[in-house]
């Protein structure tokens, strides 16, 4: 299944500077093309986002509505305990209870020594079933590497602390199918 990170503009702001990222997640290749600020790196056998709602990973958190009671979401929660890069922290996941359409995604970790904290937070806005335009979110842009390539093969080749504060105002799109 296909994911696509991305918004309108891919642009997010970080302590007041803008910086531009778009994430292409192609699952059933088990590959990731990050690219920030126009440099594209293309990245296999990464973590991929939680598919129809929710993995063996993460714990139930809670239950809550949005507006009048109209939406139930579910809360999941999964501790980030990467000793080998010194990240720290746990990241949060909801979908609506339903119809397991994402709601959002938050994370508090530290990354480093010493620590930073780094906290983001993001909400899937503008849902649609299928994919109108599969190759403005799938299709890697021409400067990236080819997909028949010799891919580095771990995603700390990308500086963590942007893979992390990416998240910030992105939005999904893909086929739940």
């Amino acid at each position: 299944m296909p994911v696509a990170y991305g918004s309108i503009s891919d642009v997010a702001y970080i302590n007041g500077t803008d910086i531009r990222v778009r994430i292409i997640i192609l699952a059933a290749e088990n590959t990731q093309y990050y690219i920030f600020n126009g440099t594209c790196t293309k990245l296999q056998d990464v973590f991929v986002e939680p598919q129809r709602c929710i993995t063996t990973d993460y714990d139930f958190v809670d239950t809550s509505t949005i507006g009048d009671g109209e939406l139930e979401g579910a809360v999941w929660g999964a501790a980030i305990n990467d000793s080998k890069h010194g990240i720290y922290g746990t990241n949060y996941l909801s979908f609506s209870v339903k119809s397991c359409v994402p709601i959002g995604q938050s994370s508090l970790v530290y990354v480093g020594a010493p620590p930073n904290l780094v906290s983001d937070s993001g909400v899937y806005t503008n849902y649609t079933r299928g994919i109108a335009d599969p190759d403005f979110w799938f299709k890697p842009p021409s400067f990236c590497p080819p997909s028949h390539s010799k891919a580095r093969r771990s995603v700390y080749d990308v500086p963590l602390h942007h893979l992390l504060l990416s998240r910030i105002a992105m939005l999904g799109s893909w086929s739940p199918h």
